[in-house]
């Protein structure tokens, strides 16, 4: 799942309420930085800005990918 499938917010909403440089975030979104990868501290600012834990967030962006590379028995 990628970040902005998660809200309704544009890159610009995010830059203001994060106080992150679009530059970051636009690599966080696309891929080119994993969110895993990023600070804490930009964590915690774009959980916050999406009213998600850090945990949420991570569980969200992530779940998807662990249930696709599950294989069957």
């Amino acid at each position: 799942m990628k970040l902005l499938d998660l809200t309704d917010k544009t890159i610009a909403q995010l830059v203001r309420e994060t106080g992150i440089s679009r530059s970051t975030l636009v690599d966080i979104i696309k891929g080119n930085t994993e969110f895993k990868s990023t600070s804490v501290e930009n964590g915690m600012k774009i959980s916050e800005a999406l009213n998600l834990t850090i945990e949420e967030l991570y569980n969200k962006i992530y779940k998807e990918q662990l249930l696709l590379n599950i294989k069957p028995l």
